[in-house]
Protein backbone atom coordinates (compact mmCIF):
# COMPACT_ATOMS: atom_id res chain seq x y z
CA UNK A 1 0.00 0.00 0.00
CA UNK A 2 1.31 3.39 -0.96
CA UNK A 3 -0.59 5.91 1.13
CA UNK A 4 1.49 8.88 0.01
CA UNK A 5 0.41 11.20 -2.78
CA UNK A 6 3.42 10.41 -4.97
CA UNK A 7 4.46 7.18 -6.64
CA UNK A 8 7.51 5.22 -5.51
CA UNK A 9 9.62 2.30 -6.63
CA UNK A 10 9.23 -0.97 -4.74
CA UNK A 11 11.99 -3.58 -4.77
CA UNK A 12 10.38 -6.97 -4.13
CA UNK A 13 12.39 -10.09 -3.31
CA UNK A 14 11.29 -13.65 -2.65
CA UNK A 15 13.98 -15.17 -0.42
CA UNK A 16 14.28 -18.95 -0.50
CA UNK A 17 12.44 -19.38 -3.79
CA UNK A 18 13.04 -22.92 -5.10
CA UNK A 19 10.98 -22.93 -8.30
CA UNK A 20 9.83 -20.61 -11.07
CA UNK A 21 6.66 -18.65 -10.35
CA UNK A 22 4.34 -16.43 -12.31
CA UNK A 23 2.93 -13.62 -10.19
CA UNK A 24 -0.11 -11.58 -11.10
CA UNK A 25 -0.45 -7.96 -10.08
CA UNK A 26 -3.79 -6.54 -8.97
CA UNK A 27 -4.12 -2.87 -8.16
CA UNK A 28 -6.70 -0.46 -6.78
CA UNK A 29 -6.13 3.25 -7.40
CA UNK A 30 -8.02 6.43 -6.51
CA UNK A 31 -9.33 6.60 -10.09
CA UNK A 32 -11.28 3.37 -9.42
CA UNK A 33 -12.63 4.46 -6.04
CA UNK A 34 -16.41 4.70 -5.62
CA UNK A 35 -17.11 3.47 -9.16
CA UNK A 36 -19.70 0.78 -9.77
CA UNK A 37 -18.14 -0.54 -12.99
CA UNK A 38 -14.62 -1.34 -11.73
CA UNK A 39 -13.12 -4.52 -13.15
CA UNK A 40 -10.45 -5.83 -10.82
CA UNK A 41 -8.32 -8.33 -12.70
CA UNK A 42 -4.64 -9.00 -13.18
CA UNK A 43 -2.90 -6.00 -14.76
CA UNK A 44 0.53 -7.50 -15.19
CA UNK A 45 2.36 -10.84 -15.08
CA UNK A 46 5.77 -11.05 -13.40
CA UNK A 47 8.13 -14.02 -13.72
CA UNK A 48 10.42 -14.88 -10.80
CA UNK A 49 12.81 -17.78 -10.32
CA UNK A 50 15.57 -18.94 -7.97
CA UNK A 51 18.05 -17.27 -10.36
CA UNK A 52 15.99 -14.03 -10.54
CA UNK A 53 13.96 -13.82 -7.30
CA UNK A 54 13.59 -10.03 -7.32
CA UNK A 55 11.71 -7.42 -9.33
CA UNK A 56 11.02 -3.70 -9.19
CA UNK A 57 7.62 -2.11 -9.67
CA UNK A 58 6.27 1.42 -9.45
CA UNK A 59 3.47 1.93 -6.93
CA UNK A 60 1.19 4.85 -7.78
CA UNK A 61 0.26 7.28 -5.04
CA UNK A 62 -2.72 6.34 -2.84
CA UNK A 63 -2.86 2.79 -4.26
CA UNK A 64 -3.10 -0.77 -3.03
CA UNK A 65 -1.08 -3.33 -5.00
CA UNK A 66 -1.23 -7.11 -4.50
CA UNK A 67 1.05 -9.76 -6.03
CA UNK A 68 -0.25 -13.32 -6.03
CA UNK A 69 0.05 -16.62 -7.88
CA UNK A 70 -3.73 -16.64 -8.43
CA UNK A 71 -4.92 -15.64 -11.89
CA UNK A 72 -8.46 -14.51 -11.08
CA UNK A 73 -10.56 -12.93 -13.78
CA UNK A 74 -13.62 -10.73 -13.31
CA UNK A 75 -16.21 -13.54 -13.31
CA UNK A 76 -14.20 -16.12 -11.34
CA UNK A 77 -15.63 -17.18 -7.99
CA UNK A 78 -12.39 -16.34 -6.17
CA UNK A 79 -10.26 -18.26 -3.71
CA UNK A 80 -11.56 -19.43 -0.36
CA UNK A 81 -9.62 -21.34 2.29
CA UNK A 82 -10.69 -22.56 5.69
Amino acid sequence: MNDSSGSWQADVGLDGLTTRLKLYRYRMTPQKKDKTDVVLGPEKEIQVSPQQPTFTDELPGMSLTVYTTYDLQENDAGVISE
